[in-house]
């Protein structure tokens, strides 16, 4: 039952006509966080994307780059996890040689003292109305330093060859 702003029935609500207007708004990447603490990247773009099933985002087209030259890149492994969510943002968490390798290239403490940037390539994504994202280049990645603490896991020595191991 529908009714009006003074709560009255509305009489007529079947065989009503319905005018469906396709969505044709192409979602834009805006901008992206690296947390190097877990090493989730969360992109956010500006129409909710369609991460469900999480196959359907590309990874292969999706790629962080080293401001100091631009032609030293990282594409996002295929290992790397996507939260499966339907949301304005993609969540990926990298895998560790991945997480490891950009903080050394970030501007965080551990890494170069240069910011990295996002370059989101067409059909990266595509959003609940199954459109595209637009291409978007030279990003800004808001970086999180890495503030986890390493853990002593065991030590071993060997005498005979002079080497002590730490995990």
């Amino acid at each position: 039952a529908v009714r009006d702003v003074a709560s009255n029935f509305v009489n007529r609500t079947h065989n009503i006509r319905l005018n469906e207007t396709r969505d044709s708004i192409l979602p834009v990447p805006l901008n992206a966080t690296l947390n190097f603490s877990n090493g989730l990247l969360s992109i956010l773009h500006s129409e909710t994307i369609d991460s469900t099933p999480s196959a359907l985002v590309a990874l292969d087209r999706i790629k962080v780059v080293n401001s100091t030259s631009f032609l030293d890149f990282t594409r996002i492994s295929s290992d790397a996890k996507i939260k499966s969510l339907d949301d304005y943002y993609v969540h990926i968490t990298l895998e560790e040689t991945q997480r490891v390798k950009l903080l050394a290239q970030s501007g965080t403490p551990g890494g170069d003292n240069n910011k990295l940037t996002l370059d989101v390539i067409k059909g990266a994504v595509v959003d609940v109305g199954q459109n595209e994202n637009t291409n978007a280049t030279q990003l800004a990645i808001l970086e999180h330093p890495d503030i986890v603490k390493p853990k002593l896991i065991s030590a071993e020595v060997n005498y005979n060859l002079g080497i002590l191991k730490i995990k």
